[in-house]
């Protein structure tokens, strides 16, 4: 038996599962939006850091 096959059984079991509930689709939606949204709040935080950190660098530079 391949490695991948109970995962891929399972996945598939799932998906059928789903597609039996009529809001799934919805539900699915929000939680794409909430992963993007996690994902753009998380790029901003490290450009954020990313600044802040240049902003040190060059501050150490003034000071000599």
């Amino acid at each position: 038996m391949p490695n991948g096959l109970p995962f891929s059984a399972l996945a598939l079991a799932a998906l059928l599962l789903a597609s039996l509930n009529p809001d799934v689709e919805q539900r699915l939606e929000t939680i794409a939006t909430a992963a993007q949204n996690t994902k753009e709040a998380i790029r901003n935080i490290r450009q954020g850091m990313q600044n802040f950190h240049q902003g040190i660098i060059e501050l150490q530079k003034l000071r000599g």
